[in-house]
This record gives structure tokens, sequence and C-alpha cells, in this order.
């Protein structure tokens, strides 16, 4: 699994290196926040590709977007866990500027899917394109004050230590906890799998309970071109005789945090005149390019 920026606008959404969320959490991948209502989702219904109401009674709009109860049959969605619970918590009091969707929030944030630590919960969306950057985010409700922690895997690997489903503060009536990551599949790889369970790796199981819970979740496609959006090497010209890198390469490139390797292209009819060292571009020793009239 490859894990890459989000938006540029946003690079703080998320930490890479790890660091504490919570007391005693740690976040290896992705970023844990509060909401207190669907507009802190920032839903977007051109660019979601699945959205899930786990073990909702009903499908559900909000803001736009359509959360399918995961009780139906989903094409390419399964969520597995040992236990669920209709109304299992208080309904949350939340806000927004649509009431609908904010009271089918409220409503989704009811019911849940559960497991009986050491089980865990499984997701898995399948008919993904690999390559492509997407974001999960996850949604948990707590219910009420209660210190339960559980670690999350995403592709085999551990993305949060020990999260706490109060999140970064405490739970109370008006608010829920997301955890949202981005991610892209491996070449051939078309599935994502995410698992939550008492203890995946990392330090000790922490926490009074460690049964994990999951409300909802989401799969969203961030827009990113297959090639870099353009290629620059100034400056342009240079002496015959110069020995000193001609030029620096520079790409503009739409991708988060992406790498970019520079090489001459195979077949190439001019590439015994120059050579490539990381973002500069150099004359050959070996060619003498007083041969050539001055261009």
């Amino acid at each position: 699994m490859t894990l890459s920026l989000r938006r540029a606008l946003k690079p703080l959404l998320f930490i890479l290196t790890s660091l504490s969320a919570g007391a005693d959490t740690v976040v290896h991948v992705g970023e844990i926040r509060e909401f207190n209502g669907p507009d802190d989702l920032e839903l977007d219904p051109s660019q979601v590709v699945v959205a899930i109401d786990v073990f909702g009674d009903s499908d559900r709009m909000v803001n736009g977007v359509l959360f399918e109860s995961d009780k139906s049959t989903q094409a390419d969605v399964t969520v597995t866990a040992t236990h669920s619970i209709n109304d299992w918590a208080s309904l949350p009091s939340y806000g927004g500027a649509d009431p609908t969707s904010t009271n089918n929030l409220e409503l989704i944030m009811q019911d849940i899917r559960w497991s009986l630590a050491p089980a865990g919960i499984s997701l898995e969306v399948g008919g993904l394109n690999p390559g492509v950057e997407y974001e999960l985010q996850m949604l948990f409700n707590e219910g009420r004050s209660n210190d339960r922690r559980w670690d999350i895997g995403i592709e085999g690997e551990l993305a949060v230590d020990d999260f706490a489903s109060h999140g970064e503060g405490a739970w109370n009536a008006n608010n829920g906890f997301a955890y949202i990551t981005p991610f892209s599949l491996a070449a051939g790889d078309t599935t994502l799998n995410v698992e939550l369970k008492q203890h995946i790796g990392g330090q000790a199981a922490l926490g009074s309970d460690n049964n994990p819970i999951l409300q909802a979740f989401t799969v969203t496609e961030i827009t990113v071109p297959l090639t870099p959006e353009s290629l620059d090497l100034s400056p342009l010209e240079f002496f015959a005789t110069q020995s000193q890198a001609i030029g620096t390469f520079t790409t503009t490139d739409l991708k988060r945090s992406a790498n970019h390797v520079y090489s001459l292209a195979p077949g190439g009819s001019d590439n015994g005149k120059f050579t490539i060292s990381d973002t500069q571009l150099a004359p050959d020793e070996l060619y003498d390019f007083s041969l050539h009239a001055p261009g």
C-alpha cells in the first residue's frame, strides 16, 4: 500500500510520522478528527465512491451522499463483525446547514456493528483502481464516556495503535470522531482491506474495553492525473564547452507527495550527448558539442 499526502491546501490533515493523537494513541498514518455534524465531514457527492451506514435500518442521504445500509447486499463491499446493535446509543445532537442531512447523520450514528475482543471488525471494499489515490473515512460515536480502544490496520499495516473511541478529546452528546487516511492500492490490487481489532501490533492493548465498534465509513476518490501536468528544464541554452549542468528539471504534479525520477527516454537519438543526475541535465563529457553550429 502506498500512502501519500492529501490535498495540498490541507497538508496538516494527517501525519506521516507517528505522533500521539490522544493519551496513548499513536497515529502512524492519517488523522483523528472530531465532528459535530455533516458539514464537518466534507462529503463531495462527485467523488465519494462508497458510503456505508453500518447496520443502518435504511439508506440515508447526507449532504448529497447516499449512505447505503450494509444490511442489504452491496456490490464489492463486505463488513464482518461478531455482533450488531440497533439504536445502541442515545440519538446524538448535531448541527448543520441542512436539517434533513443532520437528522440522517444522527440516525446513522445510532447503530453499530461490533466484535467481542479479541475478534475484530473487517472491511473489504472492492472494485477500486490501483494507483489512484483514495481517502478512507470511518465514523465512530461511543454514545457515552468510555475508555474503549483498539488498533486499526490498513492493507496489513498498523495505521493506528490503540485508537480511542472518544477520539482526541472527550465524548459528548454533540460530537463524534472520524479516522481519515489517504491510501492507494498496489498494481494488481483492487480491494481495500481494513481491520479493527484489539491488538494488531505496536504497544500492548490499552483501555478498559477493547471491543471495536463502527457506525459508518466512506471511500472518496481524490482526483489524480495519471501523468504530471508539465515538465520543464531551465535554462535551455548552454555553451559548447560547458562542463557544468545545463539546467534543472522541475515538474508540476497535482498528486500529493509525488516522487519523480528523471531519465532519458530509451532509444532517443540524442541520448549519447547528455547525462542526468538527480534533477539536473548535463552535457556528456565524451561528446564534442563544438561540432554543432550555435543554435
